[in-house]
């Protein structure tokens, strides 16, 4: 089994309060799928603090969604990890339906893959499509490491 590593965040539904974001990863072996809720606004800061990532070979960024062991969680981290300007990133999910009687069967996956510096301008390029027309999709395409 191989694909190309990948972070996917697809508009499914919204609310005069809240939006849902499926949101599906792949480092091309481990796979994870799940929904979270945010606002447009929260996706837009993002976006905003993802642009132009990484400035410096120390950057790191970090993205929660939620909690983990609560309705919905993701935690997004990226890392510079050379002068190049390449980029490790760990995507952390949980599956936002857990409980089965009393005892927490929630998936979950941690995965992570390398990221060229274009790939996140493009990214960022397709949040912010996706928060100025109020729907679509994003995705960041990794790199074999």
């Amino acid at each position: 089994m191989s694909s190309e590593p990948n972070l996917s965040l697809e508009h499914v539904w919204e609310d005069d309060s809240m939006i849902e974001l499926r949101v599906s990863a792949s480092d091309g072996f481990f796979s994870g799928l799940t929904q979270i809720y945010t606002t447009w606004e929260g996706l837009s800061e993002f976006t905003a603090r993802l642009q132009g990532f990484p400035r410096t070979t120390k950057d790191m960024l970090e993205d929660i969604n939620g909690a983990p062991g609560g309705y919905s969680y993701l935690r997004l981290v990226f890392r510079c990890i050379n002068g190049a300007g390449h980029v490790a990133t760990e995507v952390e999910m949980e599956q936002n339906q857990a409980l089965v009687g009393l005892v927490d069967i929630r998936a979950k996956a941690m995965l992570g893959f390398l990221i060229e510096p274009l790939a996140i301008d493009s990214f960022v390029s397709q949040l912010q499509s996706m928060t100025q027309v109020k729907k679509g999709s994003a995705k960041l395409i990794g790199c074999k490491g």
